[in-house]
């Protein structure tokens, strides 16, 4: 497990057609095992930190500390290696499910089946992702390719894991269902990148970010209570389910 603590964090971009957009000075700690809610409007910064945490951008200003050790200080495949990620993009490739599912790490036939059933998918190990080589492969809707995507991090042992709304594309419930599945495995840290705030309702700590900086944080429970922006934007989106 790994505890986290950005302290001052600074990043900008040019301003190119648009203006340029500027990021932090953002402050936050994530105790060992914690899961951290990260949320926002597009724009709002969220992406920028998951990157800044993962050294695909360094910072302008301030920092960030792994276990009490500036990112800066590690290698930089030791550090990525120890960390478990998933974004909004499925990455697949034109191989086995197998294959795919053992993008991170090996696993027994066993436990993969196991965590194709915790996902709710039906596949075979031996199929082949796409028809590119195969013209059996099996086509697979934008959620089910999300589903076998998070199986990499379900049957892999990471310090930490980053999710960017990895299952944006299953209904809210299905996504609420998975989120819980990864929260509940085992006691890493992570990080969940989230629109849908059912998602991270269970978060030991949410962050609502804007324009680059946090204006909101804590528990669903604190923010509900502190009657600002997160609770509007919670009651919005129950609103629109309960319509619907």
């Amino acid at each position: 497990m790994n505890a986290i603590t950005v302290s001052n964090l600074q990043k900008s971009y040019p301003a190119g057609k648009e203006p340029g957009f500027s990021f932090g000075p953002v402050s936050l700690s994530l105790p060992e095992g914690a899961i951290l809610g990260l949320i926002g409007e597009n724009g709002a910064g969220k992406t920028t930190l998951t990157k800044l945490l993962l050294r695909l951008y360094d910072a302008d200003g301030g920092t960030v500390q792994i276990n009490g050790r500036p990112i800066a200080d590690y290698d930089v495949s030791t550090l990525r290696g120890r960390i478990g990620i998933a974004f909004q993009q499925s990455r697949l490739y034109a191989l086995s499910v197998r294959e795919n599912m053992t993008a991170y790490a090996d696993a027994d036939d066993a436990r993969l089946k196991s965590c194709l059933e915790e996902v709710g998918l039906r596949l075979s190990l031996d199929a082949q992702v796409t028809k590119e080589f195969d013209e059996n492969g099996a086509v697979l809707s934008g959620g089910d390719a999300q589903r076998l995507c998070l199986t990499r991090l379900l049957h892999s042992e990471f310090g930490l894991l980053i999710l960017d709304e990895p299952s944006s594309a299953l209904d809210p419930i299905a996504e609420y269902r998975i989120a819980k599945l990864i929260f509940d495995r085992s006691p890493t840290t992570t990080v969940m990148v989230a629109h849908r705030l059912s998602t991270v309702v269970d978060a030991d700590r949410i962050y609502l970010l804007s324009d680059g900086r946090i204006i909101e944080s804590g528990t669903h429970a604190e923010l509900m209570a502190q009657n600002g922006k997160y609770r509007e934007m919670f009651l919005k989106q129950a609103e629109g389910y309960l319509k619907a």
